[in-house]
């Protein structure tokens, strides 16, 4: 887990730095709600959302991608997509 937080701040930093923009595949929801600027959610093959991630990250959305239950908690700048036990 350490190396993909250090890769994950590595990339948001060199991205703010250099002005770029970059492109990754993750299918880990909190990497992207801590991470991503802008998420789109595919499923089964099909674009099922594409927005900002403030957008995307919320219990509704989440359950239409998925198709699970989610609690999502916030504290400061960190958002945790729990689906384990709701």
């Amino acid at each position: 887990m350490r190396h993909a937080v250090d890769i994950m701040q590595a990339i948001t930093r060199l991205a703010r730095e250099l002005g770029k923009t970059i492109v990754i595949v993750i299918h880990d929801i909190n990497f992207a709600a801590n991470y991503s600027d802008y998420i789109i959610g595919l499923k089964d093959g099909e674009v099922i959302c594409d927005d900002e991630t403030t957008v995307i990250v919320r219990e509704d959305m989440l359950k239409k991608l998925y198709g699970i239950d989610f609690r999502i908690t916030r504290d400061n700048a960190t958002l945790l997509c729990n689906y384990y036990k709701i």
